[in-house]
């Protein structure tokens, strides 16, 4: 049996004795078996805690016995506590008494150190006087054998000497003295450093070295090192300007393939005597190499620009000499400020100027249309000019995106501003360019050109086809505006080590991508780009529509002056529509075929989007739930705006006989059937009309009075049939 359980902190009885009586075998667990299990039990418990009183009881007897020892013991510790806290006090009082007895001897100990130092310090400085007395002799000895080594610590010696004699009253002029002394050993270094640069004579190079650096003329070494190379590549770079077969990139890429030569060259014959600094130190020696060419990158490259074509190429000649420049940047692998300054310096010039060379291209990449439509030129020509147009849309976005591409190739994206003011130009003068052929579309509508009749459809095919490529425009810049936007924050994002450039248009690289990220951040980029093409929408529509109804006006203009409306007697009953209305309605009939080829497929159709950037005159604009097709709509707005015109016609005819009545009516019936045959309605006011002459001369005036008919209408007709 276990009894561990019972010394448990979580012990409890009534689970101690299921447990117990689960480990019964299954026999003893029921009846009888079970009482008698449980009894046995019982008598172990009992047994148990017999054992336990024992044990507890001797332990007690133990406890009882030990108890008046232990008394005395903690009273003998508490004795010797006492007696030693009385000699701690004892101690105290003889350390104090010892701290007040040796005060004054400690104080003069003290002084006597400090008496000591000075002594010291004194016979420091007289030695070294006596020292400095003793080197200046002997360094012009070490000068007269030429004793590069022996010169060096002498003038080590004096240096350290004349920084103990700070005070003297001669120090200037011993000041003075060693740096004469420094100049003259680097006099003689200088001559056989450059030497041993020139022979690469590692050895000597390195003594050499040492004796400047001994005179803290480290940076003397830098200089010698930089002046010992300048000449060679100076002169290489004279020969190439000299060579007249070369262009300006070529001789910068000759000239830059020169100092890659030697970047290579010196970066590993240098790191011996540079260590670490020799990327530093070969990085200022190109700096100073690009610095000192004569004649300078910046009149070579205004005589190219000068050479060459004053518009469109001026960008493409920068940007070759300037591409060129960075790709030696990249391989030299090294951003040392005085090298990036001495690469892009003769460049910045030139970025500065970037709106004026980009608005140069853009410009002489602005086709001249309407050059065969003048005032001699053809409806025919016009339609080619028009494809001409259509065909220009796709270039018009490959030299936009080919102006970014400028733009971050030549500042890093750093004159966004200014290219966005370029893009916006270049839409508007191309816009600019295209409203010349609403002006020539305009006198064909009116009849101005003597090549148009009234059944030439010529005219409106044209007019459709330049309102197709705005809507063109209008899809192609607004994917553009989108992907610049873009381009525009990645250009800013863009992660590594900038190079000046970067910061010419602002004052600093954060500044720069702050501004590039809330351009991009716009959706607004090209705005005054997209209101110039509003406009050349807007006029396109009006344009579009007057040649449509331009034919069919033509055919009106006939009406108020013909003959059969003051006719009298005959047949009232079987009148047949006029040539002239007749003709319309031929012509009506026709339009649906006329504008199929510029029938919208889809949203995306070009045609749409112009039709939905930019409302008909005189009639409702195409709204965004039109359910129509755009043939629909056009015959729709056609035959409504031409039943308006007849009206006006209508009204302007002098005088309307009972036969001239019923012609009319004919005449008006007709037109009406033509528009039903399109499922154009009719507008109220012509069927009105065609009610109140449709009516006998005794009906009408009986039954005009009482007509729900507006006053105008009714008192028009009125004077027309009474005249």
């Amino acid at each position: 049996m276990d009894f561990s359980a019972f010394s448990g902190e979580t012990f409890d009885p009534k689970e101690w004795v299921n447990e117990a009586l689960k480990a019964a075998p299954a026999s003893e667990r029921s009846g009888a078996a079970a009482d008698t299990h449980a009894s046995g039990l019982v008598l172990k418990l009992q047994m148990f805690i017999q054992e336990v009183n024992n044990s507890l009881e001797a332990t007690s007897t133990q406890v009882v016995e030990d108890l008046p020892r232990v008394i005395r013991s903690v009273d003998m510790i508490h004795q010797e506590v006492g007696s030693l806290k009385e000699r701690i006090s004892v101690v105290k009082e003889d350390v104090e008494r010892v701290e007040r007895d040796t005060a004054d001897s400690m104080r003069l100990l003290m002084q006597f150190d400090e008496v000591k130092g000075r002594m010291e310090a004194t016979s420091g400085a007289l030695q070294e006087a006596d020292n400095w007395e003793t080197l200046s002799a002997d360094v012009d000895d070490a000068f007269a054998s030429n004793d590069l080594p022996r010169i060096s610590s002498t003038l080590l010696g004096m240096k350290r000497s004349l920084m103990v004699l700070l005070d003297v009253p001669d120090y200037a002029q011993r000041q003075t003295r060693l740096e004469e002394l420094q100049d003259k050993l680097e006099e003689v270094v200088g001559p056989l450093l450059a030497a041993a640069f020139t022979s690469r004579s590692e050895d000597d190079a390195k003594a050499y070295i040492r004796a400047l650096q001994d005179i803290e003329r480290e940076d003397r070494v830098h200089e010698h090192y930089v002046r010992c190379h300048t000449a060679a590549a100076q002169q290489a770079w004279t020969e190439l300007c000299r060579d007249d077969t070369k262009s300006l990139p070529a001789i910068l890429e000759a000239f830059y393939k020169v100092l890659t030569d030697m970047w290579h060259q010196e970066t590993t014959w240098g790191a011996v005597l540079f260590g670490d600094e020799v990327a530093t130190v070969v990085a200022r020696l190109l700096g100073e190499v690009l610095q000192r060419r004569i004649p300078t990158v910046e009149s070579l490259l205004e005589e190219d620009l000068a050479a060459g074509n004053p518009g469109a190429e001026q960008l493409e000649r920068v940007l070759q000499s300037f591409k060129t420049t960075v790709s030696f940047a990249v391989s030299v692998e090294h951003h040392e400020s005085s090298l990036e300054e001495a690469l892009f310096g003769p460049f910045f010039s030139q970025q500065r100027q970037y709106r004026r060379l980009q608005m140069l291209e853009l410009q002489a990449a602005v086709p001249t249309f309407t050059q065969n439509t003048g005032a001699s030129g053809t409806i025919d020509q016009l339609e080619s000019e028009v494809g001409v147009v259509r065909g220009f849309v796709p270039k018009m976005v490959i030299q936009m995106r080919l102006a970014v591409v400028h733009c971050i190739e030549l500042t890093a994206g750093a004159a966004a501003s200014e290219l966005v003011f370029t893009l916006n130009d270049y839409i508007t003068r191309i816009t600019t360019k295209l409203l010349v052929f609403t002006e020539l579309l305009t006198h064909a509508a009116d009849g101005e050109r003597g090549d148009v009749s009234s059944a030439d459809w010529t005219a409106s095919e044209s007019a459709f086809g330049l309102l197709e490529a705005s809507g063109q425009l209008f899809t192609t810049i607004g994917e553009f505006e989108t992907e610049l936007a873009e381009r525009l924050q990645l250009a800013a994002s863009a992660t590594g080590s900038e190079t000046i450039f970067s910061t010419l248009y602002l004052d600093s690289v954060s500044g720069w991508r702050d501004t590039v990220k809330q351009m991009a951040k716009e959706s607004q980029l090209l705005a005054d780009g997209r209101k110039s093409l509003q406009g050349l929408n807007t006029a396109l529509h009006e344009v579009a529509y007057r040649t449509v109804l331009a034919p069919l006006k033509s055919r009106l203009e006939a009406v108020a002056g013909a003959d059969e409306w003051t006719a009298v007697g005959g047949d009232t009953f079987s009148l047949s529509p006029l040539s002239y209305i007749t003709g319309i309605g031929e012509q009506l009939l026709t339009l649906p075929q006329q504008l199929e080829p510029f029938v919208a497929q889809d949203e995306s159709d070009p045609l749409l989007v112009a039709l939905q950037a930019g409302p008909l005159p005189d009639v409702l604009a195409l709204s965004a739930d039109f359910g129509g097709s755009t043939v629909d709509h056009w015959l729709e707005c056609v035959g409504k705006q031409l039943a308006l015109l007849y009206l006006d016609e209508i009204f302007k005819i002098p005088k309307l006989s009972d036969k001239g009545c019923a012609q009319l009516s004919a005449d008006i019936e007709y037109l009406c059937n033509v528009m039903s045959a399109l499922d154009i309605s009719p507008p109220p006011l012509i069927l009105q009309t065609n009610q109140l002459v449709a009516m006998d001369s005794d009906e009408f005036a009986r039954s005009v009075g009482d007509l729900d008919l507006p006053t105008e209408l009714t008192t028009r007709v009125s004077k027309m049939r009474a005249a």
